[in-house]
């Protein structure tokens, strides 16, 4: 499974998962993690975290880059949809860039009235390419 992780996350280039013992253990605590397989290669992968009945949160999406645009992506969130369908709603932290697809394909709506804040706990400046 670690070589999984680190061909799916290392494309990222995301420093806070480049650590495959803190991210397993991030991953076994989750509500729930549904994956994608090409045989026994991790194509795809969304992490939820949920309050239990109101809230469920996406906190991502990965897909392998040479497995994207076939769907995989879209089959992983609808099992998502479908598995907390009775819940109040759905959040999902995205990229600037994919914000259109998660409007067209799943109906969600940008929310200007949040704004989401970081604060890393272990002294980091930056942990990821994103990081201002």
């Amino acid at each position: 499974m670690k070589k999984n992780l680190e061909n799916i996350f290392n494309p990222l280039d995301w420093l806070s998962t480049k650590d495959t013992k803190i991210l397993k253990r991030a991953l076994s605590l989750s509500t729930d993690v549904f994956t994608a397989w090409d045989e026994n290669k991790l194509v795809g992968i969304v992490q939820v975290i949920a309050d239990g009945g109101i809230t469920v949160h996406v906190h991502y999406l990965v897909v392998l880059p040479e497995y994207r645009n076939n769907g995989i992506g879209t089959k992983l969130m609808n099992m998502v949809i479908e598995k907390y369908k009775d819940y109040v709603r759905l959040y999902i932290e995205s990229r600037p860039e994919k914000v259109e697809y998660y409007e067209k394909e799943f109906d969600f709506k940008k929310q200007n009235f949040l704004v989401l804040m970081k604060k890393d706990l272990q002294g980091r400046k930056k942990l990821d390419k994103y990081d201002k």
